[in-house]
C-alpha cells in the first residue's frame, strides 16, 4: 500500500444494514482481565517487577479494550477488543485525513500529514475526485509526493491513474499501482503537479476510448 492512500483505502468501513444512513454511536469499555490457567504452569504476576507486562505473555492479568460500534437506525452492532489497546487523540490532519482539500480545477488535493518536515508542507497530497471522504478506490486519481533538490528546494513528484490489482486483497502494499508517474520531472507547487495529473487523466482516458471497439 503506498503511504498516501493508507489512511483513506487501507481502512474499510464498518457496514450498516440495507438501506440504512445514520451515523454510529461509538463507546469505549475498558476493564482488567483475568486469565484461568488448566494447570498449575508459569503465570507471571504482572505489575509486581514489570508494571506493564511486556516481558512476558504469561500474566494472569490483562488489559482489556472494548470498541462499540450501535446504529439505533438499522440495529447494526458491532464490537471490537483487543489486550493492551492504546487510545490516542489527533487532530485529523495528524493520520491522514484532511478535513479541507483544496481544490484544483475538478480534483480535490486531500493532505496527507504535517511531520514538522520540508518547512512544515505535508508529505503528500492524495488527488480525488471526490471532496468528502471517505475516499475509494474508485474516487482516487492521483498522488503528489514532495521532495528536495541538492540544494534544499522544495519540489513536488506526480503520479497519476491508479492501477487496481484486483488479484491483491484490500489493505495489501501490492494492490495499488500507478499508469502514469512524472519520474524526473519536478513541480514548484502542488497545483501545478494536480495539473499535470488532470492532463494525464485526460490523455489516459483518450486512449481508452480510443481501444474500445466501434460497433
Amino acid at each position: 500500500m503506498l503511504n498516501g492512500l493508507e489512511p483513506h483505502l487501507r481502512y474499510l468501513p464498518v457496514e450498516h444494514r440495507e438501506g440504512c444512513t445514520k451515523g454510529w454511536e461509538v463507546a469505549v469499555f475498558e476493564n482488567t482481565g483475568h486469565r484461568r490457567y488448566p494447570d498449575k504452569g508459569h503465570a507471571c504476576k504482572v505489575n509486581e517487577t514489570d508494571p506493564e507486562g511486556y516481558d512476558c505473555s504469561h500474566g494472569d492479568t490483562f488489559e482489556q479494550t472494548t470498541v462499540r460500534l450501535l446504529c439505533r437506525g438499522c440495529g447494526a452492532a458491532v464490537e471490537l477488543d483487543g489486550e493492551r489497546v492504546r487510545q490516542r487523540e489527533h487532530a485529523p490532519e495528524d493520520i491522514g485525513i484532511d478535513l479541507a482539500p483544496k481544490r484544483v480545477g475538478d480534483l480535490w488535493l486531500h493532505a496527507g500529514p504535517r511531520r514538522g518536515l520540508y518547512e512544515g508542507n505535508p508529505g503528500w497530497y492524495v488527488v480525488a475526485t471526490r471532496k468528502t471522504g471517505p475516499l475509494t478506490e474508485a474516487d482516487v486519481v492521483g498522488e503528489i509526493t514532495i521532495g528536495t533538490t541538492k540544494r534544499g528546494a522544495i519540489v513536488w513528484s506526480a503520479a497519476a491513474g491508479l492501477d487496481i490489482r484486483a488479484n491483491q486483497q484490500h489493505g495489501d502494499f501490492f494492490r495499488h499501482g500507478w499508469h502514469r508517474r512524472s519520474a524526473d520531472t519536478t513541480f514548484k507547487t502542488p497545483t501545478a503537479a494536480a495539473r499535470w495529473v488532470a492532463g494525464q487523466l485526460a490523455e489516459l482516458a483518450e486512449q481508452s476510448a480510443d481501444q474500445e471497439p466501434t460497433q
